[in-house]
C-alpha cells in the first residue's frame, strides 16, 4: 500500500511544484513587463511635455524678435505682431494641458512680459532685454526641472 501511496503522491508534488513554479514566472514576468510599461509611458509624457515647451519657446523667440523691433523704433508697431501673440497664448495654453505648476506659471509670466515688450509697454529707464529675461530665466529653470534636467545656474 505505501508504494500505491507513493506512486499517487509524487506525481501530485510534481503538479503542485509545477503549478507553483508556472505562478512564480508568471508573477516575474508581469512585474517586468509593468515596469517597462511605466517607463515608456513616463518617456512619452517626458517627450510631450519636451515638445510642448519647445514650441512654446520657438514662438516666443519669434515674439522677443518682434519686441526687440518695436523697441528699438520706438515702440512702432510691429506688422504680424498680432499673430506671432496669438500663437504664442495658444502655445501657452497647450502647456496648460501637458505641464507642471511651475512651468503654466513661469510660461504664463513670461509670456504675459512678451506681450508688454511687443506692445510697447517697457518701463522707463529700462532696456528690452533684461525686462524680457526677467520673466525668461525662470520658466527655462521650471522647464529643466520638469525634464529633469541639469541646473545651469
Amino acid at each position: 500500500m505505501s508504494s500505491d501511496l507513493v506512486s499517487v503522491a509524487l506525481p501530485l508534488v510534481g503538479v503542485v511544484l509545477g503549478s507553483a513554479g508556472t505562478f512564480a514566472g508568471q508573477y516575474l514576468a508581469t512585474r517586468q513587463t509593468k515596469k517597462q510599461a511605466d517607463a515608456a509611458a513616463a518617456a512619452a509624457e517626458r517627450a510631450e511635455r519636451k515638445e510642448a515647451i519647445l514650441a512654446f519657446l520657438n514662438i516666443c523667440q519669434k515674439v522677443e524678435h518682434a519686441a526687440e523691433e518695436s523697441y528699438t523704433h520706438d515702440n512702432k508697431f510691429v506688422e504680424g505682431s498680432p499673430d506671432l501673440t496669438h500663437e504664442m497664448w495658444f502655445r501657452q495654453k497647450a502647456l496648460d494641458l501637458v505641464a507642471g505648476a511651475d512651468v503654466r506659471r513661469t510660461a504664463y509670466e513670461y509670456a504675459d512680459r512678451l506681450m508688454a515688450a511687443t506692445y510697447g509697454r517697457v518701463p522707463e529707464r529700462q532696456e528690452v532685454w533684461p525686462f524680457i529675461n526677467e520673466k525668461r530665466e525662470p520658466f527655462l529653470e521650471a522647464g529643466r526641472q520638469e525634464l529633469r534636467v541639469a541646473s545651469l545656474s
